[in-house]
């Protein structure tokens, strides 16, 4: 998922509006009917020939006579031997008018300069930051948005809004490490603090692993959207990205189908029909029936041109669930015999699947304990799935926790433990 960043969430501070309030503090002398910030120190002294042609820039400036506007500024600004809280009145008026008539690279230069004249209360000046951030972010100089953002930051405390400034600016210009460790800062005080993480940062997040080439990290992100943001569109990420991995092996594929099924993903007809096959080949008739069943009623099967191939499926899967359940007394003599662990396995898998769970986990534990087994991972897993069929979450979660290795079973074990804790919901 690579994601770029949401300008819409974040409109408090891209808009000019911010600006425009930032700057309402022109002291009273200026702005008869705008209440000041702060007000202007006593001792400064500002003459005539300044102050009035730039009390007159700014009621040209809301009467959008720009251009009127801008000669004031000058006149004032030729004014002889300006002392420093004149130079710092223009650049106010100055930013004023930047702001109402979109001059940004204007805007900017005064607001800097306004910012770094010391005639600003504290609160006053963190507003002119944020609004220096907000200026920067939307003309796109990433940089220069993430320094100011980072000042507010430091200087004024926490500040979300500057937070994603900062974030988001360094996500854009491709600074995808940096972003993801003050991703990490915001999403581990969202913990302490037990919030639930923003979808937005945990998207983000994702999108920056995916650029750094972090497989892990991005399956960590995906792993915390589905966990809070639980939608059938990250699961469907998740699936892909396991099904494109080219060293996931294919004696996993049912289990990865079963993952979809039990999601409600297995929506068609070629998945379907390739589970309940896999199924009736692993000896699981009631799993594929099971299937067949869902396909049927959500209208997956029965429409198309495959409806021949269908029925000929579900004849089949009748026939050798009607012979499993015939021959049961065979299995229960079998596992006593089994000699080896995925003997074990696959009968009491086959027995939880048939409504026998304490017999079949029973059985599934004991297999593992006896060894034997060629893909032990495989086995854990699907102990843990089993215990999720019985009914017991706390222990499928568990045992999913439990499912190592590094060629597909754990990250199957481990998409399993995050629906079981988190179940879809939309």
């Amino acid at each position: 998922m690579n994601n770029s960043c949401n300008s819409k969430r974040r409109g408090v501070w891209i808009r000019a509006g911010v600006v425009l309030a930032a700057l309402a503090g022109t002291p009273v002398w200026m702005q008869a009917h705008a209440e000041p910030v702060s007000a202007a120190p006593a001792q400064q002294a500002v003459r005539a020939q300044v102050g009035e042609p730039l009390r007159a820039a700014q009621q040209l400036a809301k009467e959008r006579q720009f251009a009127a506007a801008r000669d004031k500024i000058r006149a004032a600004s030729a004014v002889a031997d300006l002392s420093p809280y004149e130079h710092f009145l223009i650049e106010r008026v100055r930013a004023f008018v930047a702001a109402n008539s979109g001059d940004e690279k204007t805007l900017t230069t005064s607001l800097t300069a306004v910012v770094g004249s010391g005639f600003l209360a504290p609160a006053d000046r963190l507003r002119m930051m944020r609004a220096l951030a907000g200026t920067y972010y939307r003309e796109k100089n990433y940089d220069q948005a993430a320094q100011w953002a980072d000042r507010v930051l430091h200087d004024g405390g926490p500040d979300p809004a500057m937070q994603d400034v900062a974030i988001d600016s360094r996500y854009l210009r491709k600074d995808y490490g940096s972003a993801v460790q003050s991703l990490q800062q915001v999403l581990a005080a969202d913990a302490a603090a037990g919030r639930t993480p923003s979808e937005a940062h945990l998207q983000l997040l994702l999108s920056c692993e995916d650029h750094l080439g972090n497989r892990a990290g991005a399956a960590d992100a995906l792993d915390r959207l589905l966990a809070a943001y639980p939608k059938k569109a990250y699961w469907r990420l998740a699936l892909a990205r396991i099904e494109s991995n080219p060293k996931f092996p294919d004696r996993l594929g049912l289990d990865l189908l079963r993952l979809r099924f039990a999601l409600g993903l297995l929506t068609q007809e070629s998945d379907a029909m390739t589970m309940a096959q896999l199924d009736l080949q692993a000896g699981f008739p009631a799993e594929a029936q099971k299937v067949v069943d869902a396909a049927v009623a959500g209208g997956v099967f029965g429409k198309g041109p495959g409806a021949a191939r269908e029925r000929r499926l579900e004849a089949l899967v009748k026939k050798d669930l009607a012979e499993d359940r015939r021959d049961r007394a065979g299995d229960r003599v079998e596992a006593k015999k089994a000699h080896t662990g995925d003997a074990l396995l696959n009968i009491g898998f086959n027995d939880v699947l048939n409504g026998n769970g304490a017999v079949g986990l029973a059985r599934m534990e004991r297999g593992l304990r006896q060894g034997g087994i060629a893909h032990p991972e495989d086995g854990r897993l699907h102990l843990a799935i089993a215990y999720w069929m019985a009914g017991d979450d706390a222990r499928a979660i568990a045992a999913f926790r439990r499912v190592g290795g590094t060629d597909g079973a754990a990250d199957l074990a481990r998409l399993w433990a995050v629906h079981v804790a988190h179940p879809q919901r939309g």
